[in-house]
């Protein structure tokens, strides 16, 4: 079966590491673990490990929101004046801003000072929105789009402030418990948390344990902890109406800029709208994928911050009958360096919904992508049009030649997934 031969391949070339639920037509057709959940006792991850969720839980304050404005308590038009009156531009901006990204609030996480809240220092919530307080807007409220946790950690605010109590018990009243969610939960610094994975960087050739983060300062945006089963039955509550009603669900499922709704994205993958939302930080990396019409997901957690957004996918893809490349191991052969001005230059086209733009660089007789602010990527050949990246990602590149030799466009194949690039005169 290719989903299993992809996985398994993707944790024997390159170390994923987590564990991965696939379900199609509601049915589940793949849920293994790979590697370890701890290092340093050698115990190995398995489909009930909790891991957490990071940016994921985003999707369950959009969630809380619109069950409160379902119930009267609020209503996503309401300004923010309504709930911080000193906040600035609070007559401004809306609840439906803060949960599209559309709010020009500036992102807490951009802060000089976040990672001492993050590894140092347990901030009360209070703080950190006063510190936003004095923080300048990225964009005038409803005018532009940018990713920013502050939009979540502010509607979690607002979740306790109208329910008048503390957002795990709502959270366990009005969607896990609801859900049969019984291994999922609000983290906090003091929880001791059966089957817990830890998480790890891989660095220098070795693994090193990544920094804990303080997760009461990821309030709303990054504090849950779930497994792949828990995760499978909240997609299952989803599509039933006893946590959300058809409607609710229209407007979290209805991109406004950038593909992005409410807690989730929403991209095309083989003609089916999936949708999506990552998470990252200190070691994990996490994809939950939807396929709503077809009542099938995707849901692949990572301890070894493998990517696990572009495995997610490729898996999808696979269960809806796309091509997807599985792994294999890569060996460099040698190319005259004189040719490769040919190879040089920018290559633009779509991946999963969003631009993707590529360029090709030489230097000191090698091939790099070009990566803006970071050390740039070699890529290395394996035949006069075939390269793959030399930092241990499953990403290759085909170049495509006209009848003269001369490159024209490029497929760029990541983590299985072929997307064509054309190249910009």
């Amino acid at each position: 079966m290719q989903l299993d031969e992809y996985m398994n391949a993707q944790a024997d070339i390159y170390n994923f590491s987590g564990v991965v639920l696939v379900k199609a037509h509601n049915k589940i057709v793949l849920k293994k673990a790979y590697s370890l959940a701890d290092r340093e006792w050698n115990i190995p991850n398995t489909t009930d490990t909790k891991y957490s969720l990071c940016s994921i839980t985003k999707q369950f304050t959009a969630t809380s929101i619109l069950q409160l404005d379902e119930l009267g308590k609020l209503n996503v038009n309401d300004k923010l004046y309504k709930y911080l009156p000193d906040f600035p531009n609070s007559e401004k901006v809306t609840i439906h801003m803060m949960l599209t990204h559309t709010s020009g609030i500036t992102d807490y996480t951009e802060l000089p000072q976040y990672y001492d809240w993050l590894y140092a220092l347990n901030i009360s919530k209070d703080s950190i929105i006063s510190i936003l307080k004095t923080k300048p807007f990225d964009f005038e409220p409803g005018t532009g789009y940018k990713y920013s946790s502050s939009n979540y950690y502010l509607l979690a605010y607002i979740v306790e402030m109208v329910t008048k109590q503390n957002r795990s018990f709502f959270l366990k009243d009005h969607i896990f418990n609801k859900s049969g969610m019984i291994n999922t939960g609000v983290d906090t610094p003091d929880t001791i948390l059966l089957k817990r994975a830890k998480s790890y960087l891989f660095s220098e050739g070795k693994y090193i344990s990544a920094e804990t983060e303080r997760v009461s300062n990821t309030f709303g945006t990054g504090d849950i902890f779930s497994t792949v089963e828990d995760l499978n039955k909240w997609d299952n509550a989803l599509l039933g109406n006893d946590i959300l009603s058809n409607g609710s669900k229209i407007r979290m499922y209805t991109p406004v800029k950038e593909n992005y709704g409410y807690g989730v994205i929403c991209i095309p993958i083989e003609n089916k709208t999936c949708i999506q939302h990552s998470g990252s930080g200190a070691g994990f990396s996490n994809s939950f994928l939807r396929i709503p019409s077809d009542s099938s997901c995707v849901i692949v957690l990572s301890n070894n911050a493998s990517q696990s957004p572009s495995i997610s996918f490729a898996l999808a893809t696979i269960i809806l009958g796309g091509q997807v490349n599985t792994p294999k191991i890569h060996t460099e052969i040698k190319l005259n360096s004189k040719n490769f001005h040919n190879y040089t230059g920018q290559y633009e086209g779509m991946f999963i919904g969003f631009p993707s733009k590529l360029k090709i660089i030489e230097k000191n007789d090698k091939l790099y992508v070009y990566v803006d602010g970071v050390e740039d990527i070699e890529i290395k050949a394996e035949s006069p049009t075939r390269f793959y990246y030399a930092n241990g990602t499953d990403k290759q590149i085909e170049f495509e030649l006209d009848n003269k030799g001369k490159v024209i466009n490029l497929w760029r194949l990541i983590y299985g997934l072929k997307v064509q690039l054309k190249k910009r005169e």
